[in-house]
């Protein structure tokens, strides 16, 4: 009789829930993003564009970063808009978050964490301050050294699939850096894409090609694809639509789920997914209450 009311109640409290509020974690195949100005963590599962909410006690969330190896979300999050944030690692599959980095002890301002492939290290910059990573088999932050290349300003950075190769933002997103990791070191190779006026957000498809966000000229920014051994860039995406400078790719390296507008709607900043084979972009979440949807990263 006990066990029949308490499944009773259950049921009743199930039912109770609205469709959008998420579980306490985030499924697998879904597409974690945060929102401009109402804040808070979300998702949406392809191709339902279905948006869900993710329980979560700050607001401000941003600079979203996953790795699978870890099953682990890092992104910075505050209670309000401010210089410094708290890095926090979610378990997608409970949901529940842990601190690695607060804010008072962020002392060098970090943003914009990304993890190696091998999930032993998640790496953050400061534009100011330089390169560090967190090491989790050794608990502790370091700075990475940079050689061959004098007054770095780092925007962002990542790895390559093997993990031996990085792609650096610099400076006001002027060309692109690439980078061999050693250790704990990285050596800078080249520099390409230097007759982009914008470079943002490079994306590894393999240790030789990569997708990125820019523009060749004033106006809308689109999906780009570099080879490095050829050198060869193709356009991905065109107008009417326009991309910012949020991207995420799957990791079959097949689709590119990006913050991208319409062309003549500045205001309506939401997910797009296009092809690495030029296949025509599709707008996959639709306004709403939420403004801009940013920080677009696959849970795979």
């Amino acid at each position: 009789m006990r066990s029949t009311t308490l499944a009773r109640i259950t049921l009743i409290i199930s039912t109770m829930i609205p469709a959008h509020i998420a579980a306490a974690g985030i499924p697998k195949g879904a597409i974690a993003f945060a929102a401009e100005h109402e804040g808070g963590l979300h998702y949406v599962l392809p191709p339902s564009g279905e948006v869900h909410n993710v329980p979560f006690d700050k607001q401000n969330v941003a600079d979203l970063a996953y790795s699978q190896k870890r099953g682990e979300l890092a992104f910075f999050a505050s209670k309000s808009h401010g210089p410094r944030g708290t890095l926090y690692l979610m378990n997608v599959a409970t949901g529940h978050s842990k601190i690695l980095l607060s804010a008072k002890e962020n002392r060098n301002e970090l943003y914009r964490p990304t993890f190696d492939p091998s999930g032993d290290y998640l790496y953050a910059v400061n534009y100011s301050n330089g390169i560090f990573r967190y090491s989790f088999p050794g608990h502790r932050w370091e700075k990475v050294k940079v050689l061959g290349r004098d007054g770095l300003n780092p925007q962002g950075l990542s790895f390559s699939p093997s993990g031996h190769k990085a792609a650096i933002s610099q400076g006001e997103f002027v060309g692109l850096l690439i980078a061999e990791v050693e250790g704990d070191r990285l050596r800078i190779q080249r520099e390409v894409l230097s007759d982009f006026q914008s470079v943002i957000s490079p994306r590894w498809l393999s240790d030789d090609a990569l997708v990125f966000a820019g523009r060749r000229k004033p106006g809308l920014q689109f999906l780009w694809k570099l080879d490095l051994k050829s050198g060869s860039v193709e356009q991905l995406t065109s107008a009417p639509v326009g991309a910012r400078d949020f991207l995420t790719l799957e990791a079959d390296g097949k689709t590119v789920v990006f913050t991208g507008t319409r062309e003549g709607d500045p205001l309506e900043w939401r997910l797009w997914e296009a092809s690495t084979d030029k296949t025509p972009a599709k707008q996959l979440t639709a306004g709403g209450k939420l403004s801009s949807h940013l920080f677009p990263t696959f849970i795979d």
